[in-house]
């Protein structure tokens, strides 16, 4: 355990914060100072052939180190055309390999900037690296402790199915769903002579409204804090739906109503709910 800790979450954090705060200042690949070394050292092999060779005055050899740093070696580059015209000559007594060590050098200096490039976009990619190690870890973290809330919430300690706060406002709910379907207004059917006969069941549509409002309460209390997969969150739930049928008449609905009582009342507190020094 306590490797896992360390190996896999701690340490891969740790570069996370030091892959921020360095800001990506070293290479992965190579430095910024061994590619400006090479460059330097390109630099001053050119400028001494050009002064040997063309005899440059100080301010062509201003403009010719400009152009070095702009990676254009043209006048170099003359003059391995020149001594390559008569290479065995110019190999012995000429600038031949001069020529020639100048654009290996130059061939260096290339790679070092490709090279640069490349380490350029990894470090732009560095703290993607780093969170893509870190993050098995943070899944096997979240999912540990997902397990631990919905076994506090779930059933045990004192925050099961939601805590108290949750099962009292879902008590409410059941104690005014039954006062509107005691308390509602009862319409009555017109006989064909035209005298008023008897109460029908039927629920009229405000109470209806104000009925699902409630209803639906109840269904989002289950899906969220009653467990997964439980008999106690689905025969809540079968419950909610006998509630929302519009088939069933005021008589039915205050069945379904005792029956959840009945059901789960005990296991939600539901008996104790209105007594203030009780704890659900």
């Amino acid at each position: 355990m306590r490797g896992f800790w360390e190996d896999w979450l701690l340490g891969p954090l740790r570069d996370v914060v030091e892959t921020v705060r360095a800001g990506g200042e070293d290479g992965v690949i190579i430095t910024k100072e061994s590619v400006q070394a090479d460059l330097d050292s390109l630099e001053r092999m050119a400028l001494a052939l050009a002064r040997e060779k063309l005899h440059y005055d100080p301010v062509q050899m201003d403009a010719l180190s400009r152009q070095i740093q702009l990676g254009d070696l043209t006048p170099v580059m003359q003059i391995y055309e020149e001594d390559i015209k008569s290479p065995f000559k110019s190999a012995v007594g000429g600038t031949l390999l001069r020529t020639l060590f100048i654009q290996v050098q130059k061939a260096k200096v290339d790679i070092d900037q490709a090279l640069a490039g490349i380490d350029k976009l990894l470090k732009s990619q560095e703290l993607t690296f780093a969170f893509v190690g870190v993050a098995p870890a943070l899944v096997i973290v979240y999912g540990f402790t997902s397990y631990l809330w919905n076994i506090w919430t779930g059933g045990r300690g004192r925050g099961r199915y939601g805590g108290n706060h949750r099962r009292a406002s879902v008590w409410l709910k059941m104690r005014r769903i039954e006062r509107l379907l005691i308390a509602q207004p009862k319409s009555h059917r017109v006989t064909p002579g035209g005298s008023r006969g008897q109460p029908t069941p039927s629920i009229p549509p405000l109470t209806s409204g104000l009925l699902l409002l409630s209803v639906s309460h109840l269904r989002t209390y289950a899906e969220t804090y009653l467990p997964a997969n439980s008999r106690l969150r689905e025969g809540f739930l079968e419950d909610v739906v006998d509630l929302e049928d519009p088939a069933l008449g005021r008589a039915e609905k205050l069945r379904v109503l005792d029956r959840m009582w009945r059901s789960w009342g005990e296991v939600l507190g539901w008996n104790r709910a209105a007594d203030p020094s009780s704890r659900l």
